[in-house]
Formats: C-alpha cells, sequence, structure tokens
C-alpha cells in the first residue's frame, strides 16, 4: 500500500514539474478516469471524446480538439469516433489484407505463409521451417519471433496464441475496425537483413495517394529508433515515440517501394503502409495502419504533429 502511495506521488511530482498545477489536476483525472475503483462509474458517465482527450493528452502535448481537427493525433482520434468504413477492418486484418495486395500488386511482396488457424492446436510445429513468425491477425503487438524451433517451447507458445485469441483487441482505444476482425494466428517466414537484426520497417505515410514522409525503425542490439525522412531523403530532426535514430541512406529499392506504398494507399484520405527492404533487394510488405498510435503518437516538435495535419484533408 505504501509503495502504491509513493509511486503516486512520485507521478503527481513529475506530472507538476512538467506542467503546473494543470497537469497535476488532469493526472489525477486520468488515475480517476482509467485505474481507480471508481474508473467503471465514470465510464458511465464521460462522453468518449473526453475518455480520448483525458488519455492522450499527456503523451501528444496538447489538449486535443477533436471534432474540428487540426493536427494528425487529432485526425487519428477523429478518425475512431467519427467514421464507420468497413474497409479499415479488411486492411487491418492481417489476413484478409493479403488478398486486398493481391489485387493491387504483385504477389511477390507479400511474406510467404506456412499456416493460419484459430485453433493453436493445429499449428503443425514439425513441419515448420527452423525460423518462422507467429502472429494475431486481429491487433498490434502479437507477434512471436522463433530463431530455432529446437528451442521452442511448444506448449508455451500455444498458450501465449490462446491469449491473443481471447484478447478484444482496440475496445479500450476505441479502434472499432479491430473489434470486426476474426481473431486468428497466422504463421509466416522470418525475414532477415545482413547489416541490421531485422530488415529496417519503412513506414510511408501516404496522404490522399502521395507518400510525404518515411518512417524508419531500425533495430540494433535488441534497440529501435526512429528517424522521419521527407520524400527527397532528407533526414528531419523529428522524434516520434521512439529515440531519434540514424539518417540512414536512402535505400536501393526506394523508388519501387514508393510506388508500391501510393498504390495501396490511393483508396484512402490517409493510411500508413509499412514495407521491408531485405538485404537491399527484396521489397516485402509489412502492413497497413489507418490510426498510428490510436492517436497519442508522441511528435517532438509538436509543430510537426500539425504540420503532418495540413496534410490530411478529411
Amino acid at each position: 500500500m505504501m509503495g502504491r502511495l509513493q509511486e503516486r506521488i512520485r507521478t503527481a511530482l513529475r506530472a507538476f514539474e512538467e506542467g503546473g498545477l494543470k497537469w497535476v489536476v488532469l493526472t489525477i483525472w486520468r488515475y480517476l478516469l482509467f485505474w481507480s475503483p471508481m474508473a467503471p462509474l465514470f465510464e458511465q458517465r464521460i462522453s468518449e471524446i473526453h475518455r480520448e482527450k483525458l488519455s492522450n493528452f499527456r503523451n501528444i502535448g496538447y489538449w486535443p480538439q477533436i471534432r474540428d481537427p487540426r493536427s494528425f493525433n487529432e485526425k487519428v482520434i477523429h478518425r475512431k469516433l467519427f467514421t464507420d468504413d468497413d474497409q479499415y477492418t479488411t486492411v487491418e486484418d492481417k489476413w484478409a489484407v493479403r488478398e486486398y495486395i493481391r489485387d493491387r500488386a504483385e504477389t511477390e511482396v507479400l511474406p510467404d505463409v506456412y499456416h493460419v488457424t484459430d485453433n493453436p492446436n493445429t499449428i503443425p510445429f514439425e513441419a515448420l521451417p527452423d525460423e518462422f513468425v507467429v502472429k494475431g491477425t486481429h491487433g498490434s503487438d502479437m507477434n512471436c519471433f522463433v530463431e530455432d524451433k529446437s528451442d521452442l517451447d511448444v506448449k508455451e507458445i500455444k498458450s501465449q496464441c490462446n491469449e491473443w485469441l481471447d484478447q478484444t483487441y482496440g475496445e479500450c482505444t476505441n479502434e472499432y475496425w479491430y473489434t470486426e476482425i476474426q481473431p486468428r494466428i497466422l504463421v509466416e517466414e522470418y525475414l532477415h537483413d545482413d547489416e541490421y537484426d531485422t530488415p529496417v520497417d519503412f513506414k510511408f505515410l501516404v496522404f490522399h495517394g502521395s507518400v510525404k514522409y518515411v518512417e524508419t525503425h531500425v533495430t540494433r542490439s535488441g534497440d529501435t529508433t526512429n528517424r522521419i525522412f521527407d520524400r527527397n531523403w532528407n533526414a528531419l530532426d523529428v522524434r516520434y515515440d521512439y529515440p531519434l535514430g540514424p539518417a540512414i541512406d536512402k535505400p536501393k529499392q526506394f523508388d519501387k517501394m514508393v510506388g508500391l506504398a501510393e498504390t495501396l494507399g490511393a483508396d484512402f484520405d490517409f493510411i500508413r503502409v509499412d514495407l521491408y527492404q531485405v538485404n537491399g533487394e527484396r521489397v516485402v510488405f509489412g502492413e497497413l495502419t489507418v490510426a498510428p498510435a490510436a492517436g497519442s503518437g508522441n511528435l517532438e516538435p509538436i509543430e510537426f504533429d500539425f504540420e503532418l495535419g495540413s496534410y490530411w484533408n478529411e
């Protein structure tokens, strides 16, 4: 009990140091709204708009304006609360999106799939290659990377898969499209890169069919960094959730990836298209995302959040 109280005091002091008394009051409100024993009562009384404001203001660095959004994060939140688009469900479903890709691009960009199921007991582990990736199709951060099958605890991975299948992802973040995806487990190929722990994750920000910026997620020694580049591959001093990463060289397949990202994003006013370049040659599709960070992305400087929002005309 004393430990929890001390942690609450430290949280309040940090809030005061960061933003004064107003930040303290808002931090207390967030605790009452989301984690206190009174949270269920508040959930019945407070609108979704106010819940989004209270849950996101600390991370984005300002009090969001949602009904008439201006910034990128505000427009992501607005999309969650004021749209009803079945296509979001299709492109966020890691299994169904493959058909969406096949209708618009060469199938060679799709990673190989070894198995898909809604029952982990049917996964044929003995027939899988030594390396593979196990994913949940209906949410984010549902990944298990298997580098050596001989060291695999099959019982543990089946248990993890069942936990994923039991989750209704997106409920607490108002990402309604996830709740409409049939939960499945996908087993697909493990991608390698000669230079990095995993191939660089290129995240193309596509507004009205045009790539404006590219995020790069680079992983070395288990640590991930992020760097944003403009379309001419000029590195920006903008931090987005992760530590600022290196200004890596322009990828050899950049023009091909831009063309693919714009093809896949042509039907949307905004979408993020994630692609990999494997060993400088092969371009591989990662995923499509309609609400990056669910509207809580920490962009520094904040002005860049509003610049991104200016490209998105809903």
